[in-house]
């Protein structure tokens, strides 16, 4: 049995997952499988796969396509392995990626994330190399979701607690505060491991996304009772956040941020600023 899964939901990627499998097969542990899954591809992207044959690397196949969350979880469902990660079927895996992040497991996380180096439209920059331990990472969540998927590695047994991957928009997010509910430790390391690529058709990029996403009634009751269990107060914020709007929900959720990250280290309490102050002045950006 494998001791770790990767995870890579693709629909129509024929042109980039002979790169993004063979990358990860790469940097992959020898206990570890490579689980593919398929959703419902129009484009040839099976037959690509199939002439990547790999004795570590399996594909599921869905019945039509049924969406990224829906794919998740049929590949959680489908495996049994200790620890499990995530990649995309666009994105460059590093070869450091799963050495790096499953010591941190070993040592103290239930969950981590990493930087990337985004790329894909013109310019390449890697995220700023700050490692954002539980309290500031739980901190960031409150303003945010600047974690990407495809870096995401953890133990099973805290996936499945929380319930897994459910079929909302912002399905990541979502389990992300889920998981903070339910107390897993998680933090993100400074280092790089993904190449994280940028492309006009990513879901994120279509107009009101991120409006749709954030107002699943789902996803608020998540985030709501994220904020009530972690920092015993009211979201009132929660509105003004969604619109990018100034606000009395932003100036409370302003106070709590600078209180909260008055703990911190000079380094963090920047980024968590810096991040406060995105939000407040209204400017989104898709490079996370």
């Amino acid at each position: 049995m494998p001791n770790l899964t990767i995870l890579m939901p693709v629909y129509n990627g024929r042109e980039t997952i002979a790169r993004a499998v063979r990358s990860t097969l790469r940097a992959m542990p020898c206990d570890a499988e490579l689980l593919i899954i398929d959703d419902g591809s129009s484009d040839g992207t099976v037959g690509v796969l199939e002439r990547l044959h790999q004795p570590r690397l399996r594909v599921l196949e869905n019945d039509g396509n049924l969406g990224v969350a829906a794919s998740l979880q049929r590949g959680l469902n489908s495996s049994s392995s200790r620890y499990v990660a995530r990649m995309d079927a666009d994105d460059i895996c590093l070869p450091w990626r799963f050495e790096l992040s499953l010591r941190a497991l070993k040592a103290k996380y239930d969950a981590v994330f990493t930087g990337v180096v985004h790329f894909g439209t013109g310019v390449v920059r890697p995220t700023e190399p700050t490692t954002l331990r539980s309290r500031a990472f739980n901190l960031t969540l409150l303003m945010e979701n600047p974690f990407p998927h495809p870096t995401f590695t953890a133990k099973r047994s805290h996936v499945e607690k929380s319930g897994g991957y459910r079929h909302v928009l912002a399905e990541d997010y979502d389990l992300w505060l889920r998981m903070a509910i339910a107390g897993s430790r998680m933090a993100r390391l400074a280092a790089p491991t993904v190449l994280y690529r940028h492309h006009p058709s990513q879901v994120t990029r279509i107009e009101h996304w991120r409006q749709r996403a954030l107002t699943e009634p789902a996803f608020v009751d998540a985030y709501r009772e994220f904020v009530r269990e972690l920092f015993d107060v009211d979201p009132i914020w929660y509105d003004d956040l969604v619109a990018q709007r100034d606000g009395e929900g932003m100036s409370r959720l302003e106070a709590l941020i600078e209180c909260e990250a008055a703990v911190e280290g000079l380094r963090v309490r920047r980024n968590l600023r810096r991040r406060l102050g995105h939000v407040s002045k209204r400017r989104s950006s898709s490079w996370r």
